[in-house]
């Protein structure tokens, strides 16, 4: 994720050096590079929540550097009317972890200075108008997105938090009309959707030049239904990246008050006294570290006094008694959960580097795949008949996934990772087909008679599980499409002859594969469990 360091110069205060900076972070905390003005650092996963944003990395630069936090002052004024009298908000969807609102009255909404269009640009977003502007501003300035609607288009003023029923329709910002499979978490009113929550909001309420009185939006929805909606209806929003990654719920809740404050400053109006609050904010965290079980984990020989400057410069709160130190994480830290995540804080502080001593090996039983014995017999068998182990990458393409998702479809819902190093490795194999395919191509050349196989784990969703198994993938080249096919069927007795397998019931039946001139599968006790042909040109 980019950050300019004229936006980081907001959020610190002292003499900032960037070369500094950069060292600190590619040392003690995120893969980072630098290049005129702009850092390009790589988040963790698990920190996407607290570090995304401006006042997140400013934060760490904070801890790392010395350099003070500066954080925004927001105070605003609330009128006497309460937010109760003006809009209702019932929760029905247990995907829905903590909802907030607020109501502002009577705003002037307009275009947004050049400024916020600069800076909207750079995190790429377009400019719409000053009060989705600054929605958007937030975000980036606080990792946690917001919605909001122009109220005096709800119907009765009353919105529904709920799960979508199968067929609905929803209708994008853009003027998209998308049919819900059912289960996707929606706001909507009585008579139609409002926003596909967490990913994208309806033209039916959009916030335009016109609106006058707004809700605003702030909450924590269920990351794997985000994800799942995103991923099936194809709309990938900056929003639904932030709700896959888990979104915290004390900054969603600053965010709604740094917007109110915001919008007010800048369009005037009216905010309504109190606000909506669904779900129950967690109370800090408490967790106790002792000194000598650090020092062993972490294979450290640290004083006392080094473990308590080591815990203020990480900006933890905490209690000391003698050899034992109770911790109190952040609330915005959603990755602070246990002991052992407090001892990897306070190494990457100290200096992985500076660790001498030798860490003291735990014994563990090793895990022992039941599988390994047969594969290996598979491989000397496979060895003995000629043929050579090849190796691929465990992923693949989108392209790779439409051609082979028709041909398996006992197991054709591939796995995607979150964060793909490129597009060519978007999904975890669900078949060994493309790689050894591609084995073929790359040393077809090279060989006259080329026999390769691949033996690995395959994986799939099913029932949206992850399930894995091995699986077998051979091929040959020859000269003559039935040279080739008599070599594939020798290998296959050969197999059944090397493991003693004994089948009741053998059967090929023809089955027309886009990828093979001539096909079959063959079943074993009415159980398919291959498949095997000629590839077509």
């Amino acid at each position: 994720m980019k950050f300019r360091l004229k936006d980081l110069k907001n959020y610190l205060r002292g003499k900032i050096d960037p070369q500094k900076i950069l060292n600190n972070l590619n040392l003690k905390a995120f893969e980072t590079s630098y290049e005129n003005g702009v850092f390009d650092i790589d988040i963790l996963y698990n920190r996407f929540s607290d570090s995304a944003s401006l006042i997140g990395i400013a934060k760490e630069i904070s801890i790392l550097t010395g350099l003070k936090l500066r954080e925004p002052i927001f105070k605003f004024k609330e009128s006497k009317k309460k937010i109760e009298k003006e809009v209702k908000v019932k929760v029905l969807s247990k995907k829905t972890n903590f909802y907030f609102g607020r109501v502002i009255l009577n705003i002037k909404n307009k275009e947004s200075e050049n400024w916020l269009k600069e800076f909207l640009n750079f995190y790429g977003l377009n400019s719409v108008n000053l009060i989705v502007d600054l929605s958007n501003f937030v975000m980036f300035e606080y990792g946690a997105p917001l919605h909001i609607f122009d109220l005096d288009k709800i119907k009765d003023k009353k919105i529904i938090v709920r799960e979508a029923k199968r067929g609905e329709i929803f209708i994008s910002l853009e003027g998209n009309e998308y049919k819900l499979h059912g289960g996707e978490i929606v706001i909507a009113d009585k008579e139609k959707i409002l926003a596909l929550a967490g990913i994208k909001g309806s033209k039916l309420v959009e916030v335009d030049l016109n609106t006058k009185n707004i809700f605003i939006e702030a909450a924590v929805f269920d990351p794997v239904t985000i994800y799942q909606t995103s991923r099936k209806l194809g709309i990938k929003t900056e929003a639904s990246l932030r709700f896959e990654r888990k979104v915290n719920s004390y900054l969603a809740l600053k965010a709604l008050d740094r917007i109110s404050y915001l919008i007010q400053n800048y369009a005037g109006g009216e905010i309504l006294k109190g606000k909506f609050a669904f779900g129950n904010l967690e109370k800090k965290k408490e967790i106790e570290i002792e000194v000598n079980h650090l020092n062993k984990f972490l294979g450290t020989n640290l004083k006392t006094y080094q473990i308590k400057n080591l815990l203020k410069k990480l900006k933890l709160d905490f209690k000391q008694r003698n050899n034992i130190f109770i911790i109190y994480p952040p609330l915005e830290r959603n990755d602070l959960n246990s002991k052992e995540d407090i001892y990897e804080e306070i190494l990457r502080i100290y200096g992985v580097n500076n660790v001498k001593e030798n860490f003291e090996p735990i014994l563990h039983p090793a895990y022992l795949d039941e599988n390994l014995n047969f594969n290996f017999k598979l491989r000397e068998i496979l060895k003995e008949f000629g043929y050579s182990e090849i190796f691929n990458y465990s992923l693949f393409s989108e392209k790779e996934k439409e051609i082979f998702i028709k041909i398996l479809e006992e197991n054709n819902n591939p796995i995607e990772v979150l964060n793909p190093i490129s597009e060519n490795y978007k999904f975890f194999e669900f078949t060994l087909l493309p790689g050894i395919l591609k084995g073929l191509s790359l040393n077809q050349k090279n060989f006259k008679d080329l026999k390769i196989y691949r033996l690995e784990k395959v994986a799939f969703l099913k029932e949206n599980k992850p399930k894995e198994r091995y699986s077998l993938a051979l091929a040959c080249l020859q000269k003559e499409k039935d040279l080739a096919l008599k070599e594939i069927k020798t290998c296959w007795e050969f197999l059944k002859k090397k493991l003693k397998l004994k089948f009741e019931n053998e059967s090929f039946k023809e089955n027309n594969y886009s990828f093979l001139s001539l096909g079959a599968d063959i079943y074993l006790n009415n159980e398919k469990i291959c498949i095997i042909g000629v590839l077509n040109n």
